[in-house]
């Protein structure tokens, strides 16, 4: 069988929805199917290269990379013409599509309705957008949604990620017949390899994750502030990104002027982004993950966390909704509830370290990328 699949852009940015369509395309070429990527020559400009933990910079692949030059380029929308030829010369079986604000996935979409071939689209968030408060409302992002509803209402498959995005794609529409619920899944031994160590006599807290407004990581530094406390510290790992083209910049000096406003300096580390192993001992060397974002439909960096054994403390938002329970962290709704949630936790390290132990197990028993596969396997044999 071949899948061809299309995500935005590709490597040397290989997280996000590039990182499950790199992941998917490797798990079913290993299970004898080929599955060959569509995307475009383009390396967002601004950004650092980025990639999973197990790949460390690795840059070979099992799969064919099929690169189109983009004719038209608006924001992160890159028209790339040539795709349409792509879709017929390749002659796919399956046609799966990666991402929102995508010209690829618009481009097989017309080829879709010139063809039978069997068509799955892969949210990644796009069906909360519209509720989304750090987003600004234009005539584009209207345009924008208009084209994402017509893919989706002709798919034969629509792939979520998590139960709160099962039920953002009911709400913009999709019909519950044809969703999927497959999480994205991780690879234990990559975060199994670095010994944990975390320091003693404190407790450091973590945030992993592209910085944009709508990971209100201020709330974070707020609660931080507001425990008054020596002995809890918080690093922040991730450069500036912008997640949607819509959302405002210079959110990273936005951050540190409020952590000098406060005058915890010394208690808030930005760190810059990190990859590879160096992203991991971060997350070895921490005793909570901390994710005060407004909304994700999955949250990569949570899944992270629990593998590397850390209990999370977020916004019930996104996998969090999945993996908190009482025996693996809290969920939190506002700043009162994160610092009362933290002090707590401040004094009680045995606790900590129950729940590393509950968080780890769960992880590595329902998110591996064996178990992910198959269900994507399965996907494919039903709609082919």
């Amino acid at each position: 069988m071949k899948i061809l699949r299309t995500t935005a852009t590709f490597y040397p940015h290989v997280t996000g929805p590039a990182y499950q369509a790199y992941k998917i395309s490797e798990g079913v070429e290993k299970r004898g199917h080929e599955s060959p990527i569509v995307t475009s020559n383009v390396v967002p400009a601004g950004e650092e290269p980025g990639y999973p933990p197990e790949m460390d910079g690795d840059d070979s692949f099992s799969f064919r990379i099929i690169r189109r030059k983009p004719l038209i380029s608006i924001d992160q929308y890159r028209f790339p013409p040539r795709a349409l030829y792509d879709y017929f010369h390749e002659n796919p079986d399956i046609v799966h599509c990666h991402g929102y604000q995508n010209a690829i996935k618009d481009v097989f979409y017309l080829g879709k309705r010139l063809s039978s071939t069997p068509f799955v689209i892969h949210g990644h968030g796009s069906f909360s957008k519209e509720n989304d408060p750090t987003i600004e409302r234009s005539l584009q992002f209207d345009l924008y949604n208009k084209l994402w509803f017509r893919s989706v209402e002709h798919a034969d498959a629509v792939v979520v990620s998590s139960e709160q995005e099962r039920e953002d794609a009911i709400s913009f529409g999709v019909s519950s017949d044809k969703l999927w619920k497959i999480p994205v899944g991780k690879v234990p031994s990559v975060y199994e390899s670095v010994p944990r160590n975390v320091p003693e006599g404190c407790l450091r807290l973590l945030f992993v994750g592209r910085l944009a407004p709508r990971r209100n990581v201020e709330l974070l530094i707020d609660a931080v502030a507001e425990l008054d406390r020596d002995d809890v510290r918080l690093r922040i790992v991730g450069g500036e990104g912008t997640l949607s083209n819509s959302s405002r910049g210079n959110y990273i000096s936005e951050l540190k002027q409020r952590v000098a406003n406060h005058n915890v300096d010394e208690r808030v580390t930005f760190t810059g982004p990190k990859y590879g192993n160096e992203l991991i001992k971060e997350y070895r060397t921490a005793h909570l993950f901390v994710n005060p974002t407004h909304y994700e439909n999955f949250g990569q960096a949570n899944l992270e966390a629990a593998f590397a054994g850390l209990p999370l403390v977020a916004t019930p938002t996104g996998v969090a909704k999945d993996l908190i329970k009482p025996e693996t962290g809290y969920t939190f709704k506002n700043q009162s509830q994160l610092t009362n949630r933290l002090s707590e936790l401040a004094d009680d390290h045995e606790r900590i370290q129950q729940m590393s132990q509950n968080i780890s197990e769960i992880a590595k028993r329902d998110y591996t990328w064996d178990t992910i596969i198959d269900q994507y396997c399965s996907l494919y044999q039903e709609i082919v």
